[in-house]
C-alpha cells in the first residue's frame, strides 16, 4: 500500500515543506508576491496542511480497519463531487453553451503588477 518507508516519506515532506515555505518568504520580503496573493498562499497552505492531516488519519484508519480501498473510494468520491460542481457552474453561468465567452485563461507569465483588465 506505501511505497516509502515512514523516514523517508518525513524527510521528503520536511524539505518540501522547507523549500517551499523560504520560496514564500523570499517572495514575501522581495515584493514579487502581492498582500493579496501572499493571504491567499496562507489560506491555501493552511487548508493543504489540514487536507494532509486528514489523509494521514484517513490512512491510519484504513490500516487500522483493514480497508486499505477507504481512501481510494473517497479520493473518488470528491473527484466525482468536484466534477459535478465545476459542470454545474458552467451550466449556471452559460460557459459551457456559450460561443467564445466562456471561460478562459490568461497569459502563463504576467507581471503581478498589471491587471487581468490589461491582458
Amino acid at each position: 500500500f506505501f511505497f516509502f518507508n515512514s523516514k523517508t516519506a518525513a524527510t521528503t515532506s520536511f524539505i518540501i515543506f522547507f523549500c517551499e515555505l523560504f520560496n514564500l518568504v523570499h517572495f514575501a520580503v522581495t515584493d514579487v508576491l502581492p498582500e493579496s496573493h501572499f493571504q491567499a498562499a496562507v489560506i491555501f497552505a493552511a487548508c493543504s496542511f489540514a487536507g494532509a492531516l486528514a489523509g494521514r488519519m484517513l490512512s491510519i484508519l484504513a490500516m487500522r480497519s483493514g480497508r486499505e480501498s477507504l481512501p481510494v473510494f473517497i479520493l473518488g468520491l470528491l473527484l466525482g463531487l468536484s466534477a459535478v460542481l465545476v459542470l454545474a457552474r458552467a451550466l449556471g453561468t452559460g460557459a459551457l453553451l456559450s460561443d467564445g465567452g466562456g471561460w478562459s485563461l490568461g497569459p502563463l507569465c504576467v507581471d503581478s503588477r498589471e491587471t487581468s483588465e490589461d491582458w
